[in-house]
C-alpha cells in the first residue's frame, strides 16, 4: 500500500507505481464540500477526490481506498450523508471514516482552547458515525474494525498487523517500525534522513521499549478495535495467564457495564463499547 493526496498525483504517477509493484493505494480525500476542505486547510477540491480516484482506476488499480472524516469544524449531517454517499459510489474496495482528532501543539488544539472551532457536539458526531455503520455496509462494504470497511476480501492486510500488536518494519522518512518490544520512528525530514542513510549514520527519530505488561495493554487496546474482537487462545499463548490476570479486574468491570463481552474464543466490544471506545482504552493502559 502507498498513500496519496488529490493534488500530489496524476494518471502518470499512479501507472509509475504500479508498475513498482505497489498493488493498493490510499487516497486522503476527508470530504468533498469546499467549506469543509478549507476549515480543514486541504489543498484539493471535492472534484479533484472524485479525479483521483478515477485516475487510479484507470491507471489499473484494483485495491484503492479512501480516507474520510466525520466530526469537522462547521460539518453537518446532512454534509457528512453526501460525503458517503459520493465515496461508496467510487470505484474503491476500500473506505476508512474516521473521527476528527484534536492533536496536542497544532493550531486546531489552539483553536479550539480558545471556543474558535466550531465542532459538531457529541451527540451529533454519535449520529454521523452511526449513520456510517449503517450505510457504508448497505453499500457491500463490511465493517471490520471500527473506523474501516472493506468489500469482502479487501480488507487492509498491514493494518490487521498493527491491530494484532505484531511486528513489522517501515521504511522511508517517518516511518515507525515495533520489533522485540522496541517501537522506533525514522528521522522525519526527508533530506535529513536520506543524507544519514548515505553516511550510514543514526536514522531513529525516537524509540521507546515496552515491558510485557506495556505489550499487552497495547495488543487488547488494538486488537479490540476490530469487529471480531481479540483471539482469547492468542492473548494467552502470548502473555501467559498470570499476566492476563492482572487485567481481568478491569476487563470484568467493562463487561458488568455491557462494554464488553467474552466468549471461550473471543473477546470483543459490544455496541455500546465501541461508542465509549477511547475511555475504554484509556482505562486499559497501564497504572
Amino acid at each position: 500500500t502507498t498513500e496519496a493526496n488529490p493534488t500530489s498525483i496524476d494518471i502518470h504517477k499512479f501507472r509509475g507505481i504500479k508498475s513498482l509493484g505497489f498493488n493498493r493505494i490510499s487516497i486522503g480525500i476527508q470530504a468533498f464540500q469546499p467549506h469543509l476542505l478549507s476549515q480543514i486547510e486541504r489543498q484539493h477540491s471535492g472534484q479533484e477526490g472524485i479525479r483521483a480516484v478515477e485516475e487510479a482506476c484507470s491507471a489499473g488499480f484494483e485495491n484503492i481506498s479512501v480516507d474520510v472524516m466525520f466530526g469537522l469544524p462547521l460539518q453537518t449531517e446532512a454534509d457528512w450523508e453526501e460525503t458517503l454517499r459520493i465515496a461508496c459510489n467510487l470505484p474503491i474496495q476500500h473506505i476508512s471514516a474516521y473521527a476528527l482528532t484534536i492533536e496536542a501543539g497544532t493550531r486546531f488544539e489552539r483553536l479550539h482552547k480558545s471556543s474558535k472551532l466550531a465542532l459538531p457536539n457529541e451527540d451529533t458526531e454519535f449520529q454521523m458515525f452511526q449513520f456510517a455503520k449503517s450505510y457504508i455496509p448497505s453499500m457491500g462494504f463490511q465493517q471490520y474494525e471500527i473506523s474501516n470497511f472493506a468489500k469482502p476480501g479487501y480488507e487492509c492486510e498491514h493494518n490487521r498487523i498493527y491491530w494484532w500488536n505484531e511486528q513489522y518494519l517501515g521504511f522511508g522518512p517517518g516511518a515507525v517500525s515495533y520489533f522485540n518490544g522496541v517501537r522506533w520512528t525514522s528521522l522525519k525530514h526527508p533530506k535529513t534522513y536520506i543524507r544519514n542513510v548515505l553516511s550510514n549514520t543514526q536514522q531513529v527519530y525516537h524509540s521507546e521499549s515496552l515491558n510485557l505488561a506495556g505489550q499487552l495493554s497495547e495488543t487488547l487496546i488494538a486488537g479490540l478495535r476490530l469487529a471480531e474482537g481479540i483471539e482469547v487462545e492468542r492473548l494467552q499463548n502470548r502473555f501467559g495467564a498470570d499476566l492476563l490476570l492482572q487485567v481481568r479486574p478491569k476487563l470484568a468491570k467493562f463487561m458488568n457495564e455491557g462494554k464488553m463481552q467474552e466468549s471461550t474464543i473471543t473477546l470483543k466490544l459490544t455496541e455500546d463499547g465501541i461508542r465509549w471506545a477511547d475511555s475504554i482504552f484509556v482505562d486499559l493502559l497501564p497504572d
